[in-house]
């Protein structure tokens, strides 16, 4: 989470996340491996040691694949059940995206977190990925946020025995494009949404 959402975030919600804790038990994280979640495969679980600002949580990798063409890299971090504050955070990208980090910084605010590379490998700045890929295109515009979404939704219910009590999807320039989407094509997935500089009319945006 880039510091800019983080500091949105936690000007909007005030501190709340840091002090409610959402009671629910666990299954041990390894046993997500291997699991599939519609078009998703879980390619690891690992649980990840605390740090002196991130609780304990199991760091998910999964594999989306609705297309022959497609490969939505999807990272889910799921805090201890202690440390849930029973909400869930999906957050943006920037640029062309093309690579994911874990989701360090919601988890430590309290929330499973959850980001995408919107399905392909690349600098933020390449988008030669495209070029013939028409299925990777669709990925990147929306289809790799709905994978990831209801990939972590499936993930939450698994480990927890319970569903999300609110969900949020919060990004900036590219990210915010994406938050964009999310309202327009999916606006009941989500309970609240952070729209930070949409890079939105793309075509007037790169003519210019």
């Amino acid at each position: 989470m880039n510091p800019y959402t983080r500091n949105l975030w936690e000007a909007v919600l005030a501190g709340a996340v840091l002090t409610t804790s959402f009671a629910a038990s666990a299954i041990p994280c390894a046993s997500l491996t291997g699991r599939v979640f519609g078009d998703a495969t879980v390619t690891s679980a690992v649980q990840v040691a605390a740090t002196s600002t991130v609780p304990t949580y199991c760091l998910v990798e999964a594999h989306a694949r609705p297309t022959s063409d497609s490969d939505i890299k999807i990272l889910v971090g799921l805090p201890t059940a202690g440390n849930w504050n029973g909400k869930f955070l999906q957050s943006g990208n920037g640029g062309f995206a093309g690579s994911v980090a874990p989701p360090t910084g919601s988890v430590q605010l309290g929330y499973v977190g959850a980001a995408t590379d919107d399905g392909h490998t690349a600098s933020g700045f390449d988008a030669s990925w495209a070029l013939g890929h028409p299925e990777k295109v669709v990925d990147f515009g929306y289809r790799a946020l709905k994978e990831t979404t209801d990939t972590a939704k499936a993930l939450i219910a698994a480990f927890y025995g319970a569903s999300p009590r609110l969900s949020y999807f919060s990004g900036c320039s590219d990210g915010g494009r994406e938050a964009l989407q999310e309202a327009q094509r999916y606006p009941g997935d989500w309970d609240g949404i952070v729209v930070g500089a949409p890079a939105n009319f793309w075509t007037h945006h790169f003519t210019g």
